[in-house]
């Protein structure tokens, strides 16, 4: 602050400086806050997308883990069938083969 004298020699204090570094320092401040809401409305636009997109990836992952498990069972269904077939077969040639002693 700066003190100045009036006419009659009494110090008061000039407060046109002071208050022209408010006025500066308010318009600034004003102008931070307006980029502050701006970059805070496009953080909440990317977070809103993120989660829908997060919710559909979430449900595909499901479903396929669903469908991966369905595989995975008819895998082993396969496998279980495949193994009593060569068993089957097996039991079936030594059946029908013509065993080597009968020549």
């Amino acid at each position: 602050m700066i003190l100045k004298y009036d006419e009659h020699g009494q110090p008061y204090e000039d407060i046109a400086l002071e208050n022209k570094k408010l006025t500066q320092g308010h318009k600034f401040l004003k102008g931070r806050i307006k980029e502050l809401e701006n970059s805070l409305s496009i953080a909440l636009e990317i977070n809103d997308r993120h989660q829908r997109e997060y919710r559909k990836l979430n449900e595909k992952a499901r479903e396929l883990g669903g469908k991966c498990r369905e595989a995975g069972r008819v895998m082993i269904e396969l496998n279980v069938k495949y193994e009593a077939s060569l068993k089957e077969l097996d039991r079936l040639k030594t059946k029908y083969e013509p065993s080597s002693n009968s020549c």
